[in-house]
């Protein structure tokens, strides 16, 4: 601590350790040496986790080959160099999940060194802060955090009560300012509330809805699954409009032209694997595209020019949305809980802010100065709209307490900016709705809130036309199917025709009986097979996700959530009776599933598009004592099965890339499949584990026998029909896959509006 030529006390940037550093989902402790992922420790050998120390250093910029082998082994060492610093390059990346052909941490610069492409956050630790306390200071301004005052000087007193004749003269000047701040405030007021008067008596009438055009008619237009953080995509560049479409079975983006009512593909690289348009340029001439898989939160973005050529890979690090800036110069990503700034190809990115979840679906106001987004809650995975300044400041709600719980997202302007419109949902129903701006502050008005439109669709994505009094948006309506695979027939069929609402099914293990989530409003039911005898066991508020029928038949097992709340465990009796939750703690459960003997439940935590709890495992709850313990080794893992014997447990890594195999009796893991895998599903005789491999093409679905690990190809999607989107279930009880087929009529509309 020193003291400037003013007398006020400065503390020196040496007296705090900044010592922990955050990027992405994962947080760095550089004293400790541990490297954490969502919550959860890697293992990181330390020559690794040194090359990571220096390369957190200096994000965005170039460490030679020639530094690293400075710092790291000096001089005197003598290795095998180019060897070693290799293997500390794979071994890092293999713990960031990261790939030097697609790279989203670790840029490789061919014989010349490494380059870390995400921005770093450091986080400050209690010790420093602690630190600047204990010697009784506190920030002068906002601009210079390192220059400090003392409590006394802050409170304008010195230690011994005394004022100086100076100090007097401050004062005298000071009330001066006082009362000419008030009847400043007193003048501000009157006018506040003339004007506000004034918008009362002479506020324009809400806009009406005077026409409604369909403009695509493929019936191919992909709706979203926010819940799954998969938002639908719509945007024009004044003559082609577009969207988000499903194309066998995956999701393609479409450019339509509503004049010849023709629609086609736009040609993406091979690495984007689900493209979703996050925006596109002023002048159409260029899309900003993420890639979204279900199993990355996180991925890299690309610039993809609109009439073909080579499409180039932003460097500034992995996002889950962004947009570009009014100036078209930079772009505003979203990454983690934070906003980011860079310039267009990646450089200098620049934290903008902090968001109370992640952010999606990202607005500049017309003029630039606000941005406007939807924000998903970590824990309940509500939808709510915030806006903040363009410089970053002022975070606030946009709608608190309009909407409980909140339901609402995908905002936008008109183009003259006068309002903003946004998608809402209330009792199953998706409506846009058209928020009335004012120059007034908002504590001053009471903003005008109007509906557009009141179904019978379902609205959704709301985006600008280029002209003012017309905004493009989805209509869809939706209905599920369920089909298994017929293994003589080799194609799918009709699976349990009589339950036409059901999404999914779960049959009892004598066979006589069904449970079934409907598709109108999530309750569970139970019935016989052919849907006579039906008994209703849940209903609305909680939506079932999934169900497992008890060994005997008597309870079934379920994850449900209710609105505002996270994913939770449940238990309730065949027959009907009382739904009770099993685990009373904050955060979230999923996917139960019985023991052979109807004792316990193993069940793990929610992937992580739909739910970020701070720690993933498997653990089994025992049903008589309620205690509950980890498996070994399960750290990282989710989506448990047990073998129908109970000494086999299978589950999927955080980015669904492996198929883990855990044998209760030598407390031992094996990876089974590296690549891709979804809901594993073991065969009755316990013999098989059936997976969905959805990164593939085609989507296919393996069978790997566990004598030998050998691979069958059962059957793929590539057959179903262009609009429809696949869930695959699990096996019937003769052991044929079972899928559930979402079929969607969905199409791009024009709404027109008097704004009056």
């Amino acid at each position: 601590m020193v003291i400037s030529g003013t007398g006020s006390l400065v503390m020196e940037k040496s007296e705090v350790r900044w010592d922990r550093v955050r990027f992405g989902l994962f947080e760095a402790d550089l004293r400790a040496g541990e490297l954490r992922r969502s919550g959860i420790r890697i293992r990181l050998q330390g020559l690794p986790f040194k090359l990571l120390s220096i390369l957190l250093e200096r994000p965005g910029e170039l460490v030679t080959r020639e530094e690293l082998q400075q710092r790291i082994w000096g001089t005197s060492t003598v290795v095998d160099f180019e060897h070693s610093l290799g293997s500390a390059i794979n071994k890092l990346r293999e713990a960031l999940r990261d790939s030097a052909e697609n790279p989203r941490y670790i840029e490789t610069l061919a014989r010349r060194g490494y380059r870390f492409i995400p921005p770093v956050q450091t986080i400050t630790t209690a010790a420093a802060q602690s630190l600047a306390l204990s010697d009784g200071l506190v920030p002068a301004t906002a601009d210079d955090p390192a220059y400090l005052k003392t409590p006394e000087t802050v409170l304008g007193k010195s230690n011994g009560n005394l004022q100086t004749p100076q100090s007097r003269i401050t004062g005298l000047a000071r009330n001066r300012r006082l009362h000419w701040m008030v009847g400043a405030l007193a003048a501000f007021l009157i006018v506040i509330a003339s004007a506000t008067a004034f918008q009362m008596v002479h506020e324009s009438l809400p806009p009406q809805l005077i026409r409604t055009t369909q403009l695509t008619w493929s019936d191919r237009v992909y709706p979203g699954e926010i819940g799954r953080e998969s938002f639908p995509s719509l945007a024009t560049d004044g003559m082609r409009i577009y969207f988000s479409g499903v194309h066998d079975g995956r999701l393609v983006l479409v450019r339509s032209s509503p004049i010849v009512e023709e629609s086609d593909p736009v040609a993406m690289p091979a690495e984007i694997v689900r493209p979703s348009l996050a925006d596109i340029f002023a002048d159409g001439s260029k899309f900003l595209i993420q890639s979204h898989q279900w199993s990355q939160v996180e991925e890299p973005l690309w610039v993809v020019p609109s009439t073909g050529g080579a499409a180039r890979m932003v460097r500034g690090g992995p996002a889950h949305d962004a947009v570009w800036t009014p100036d078209g110069r930079s772009i505003l990503y979203a990454s983690g809980h934070d906003l980011f700034t860079t310039q267009d190809d990646g450089k200098e990115p620049k934290k903008l802010a902090s968001v109370p979840g992640r952010a999606f679906w990202i607005r500049y106001s017309p003029d630039g100065s606000l941005i406007r987004f939807t924000v998903i809650d970590p824990a309940t995975r509500t939808t709510s709209l915030w806006e903040i300044s363009a410089h970053g400041k002022n975070l606030r709600p946009l709608l608190e307490g309009w909407n409980n719980p909140s339901a609402e997202c995908c905002g936008s302007w008109t183009v003259d900016g006068k309002h903003y419109i946004f998608q809402s949902t209330r009792n199953g129903q998706s409506n846009i709705w058209a928020l009335q701006e004012s120059w007034l502050p908002s504590w001053a008005l009471s903003r005008k809130l109007t509906q557009v439109t009141a179904g019978p669709l379902n609205y959704l994505a709301p985006a600008p036309a280029r002209q003012p009094n017309s905004i493009l948006v989805i209509g869809a309506r939706s209905r599920n199917h369920l089909l298994h695979y017929d293994t003589r027939s080799r194609q799918f069929v009709p699976y349990l025709p009589a339950l036409n609402e059901a999404r999914r099914t779960e049959i009892s293990r004598d066979g006589s009986r069904v449970a079934w989530v409907s598709s109108i409003d999530g309750s569970l039911w139970q019935s016989k097979l052919d849907g006579s005898q039906r008994l209703q066991l849940t209903s609305p508020p909680i939506e079932v996700f999934m169900m497992r029928w008890s060994p005997d038949g008597t309870a079934i097992t379920l994850m449900g959530k209710e609105p505002g709340k996270p994913w939770k465990i449940y238990l309730v009796p065949a027959q009907g009776g009382n739904l009770q939750m099993l685990l009373k703690e904050s955060h979230g459960e999923a996917d139960p599933g019985w023991s052979p003997d109807g004792k316990s439940i193993v069940f793990g935590r929610s992937a992580e598009y739909m739910g970020e709890d701070s720690s993933k495992a498997i653990y089994l709850l025992d049903l008589k004592t309620r205690s509950i313990s980890e498996v070994a080794g399960s750290a990282g893992l989710f989506s448990p099965r047990l073998s129908p014997d109970g000494r086999q447990l299978v589950a999927l890594s955080l980015d669904q890339r492996k198929l883990m195999l855990f044998d209760f009796f030598t407390h031992k893991w094996t990876e089974l499949v590296n690549g891709s895998a979804d809901n594993p599903t073991w065969s009755s005789d316990g013999k098989s584990i059936f997976f969905h491999a959805f990164m593939e093409v085609g989507q296919p679905i393996y069978r790997i026998l566990l004598a030998d690990h050998s691979l069958e190809r059962i059957v793929d999607f590539s057959d179903l029909g262009p609009a429809e989107a696949v869930d695959y279930l699990g096996l019937t009880p003769g052991n044929e896959p079972l899928i559930s087929v979402h079929l969607w009529t969905a199409n791009v509309y024009s709404l027109d509006w008097d704004p009056r």
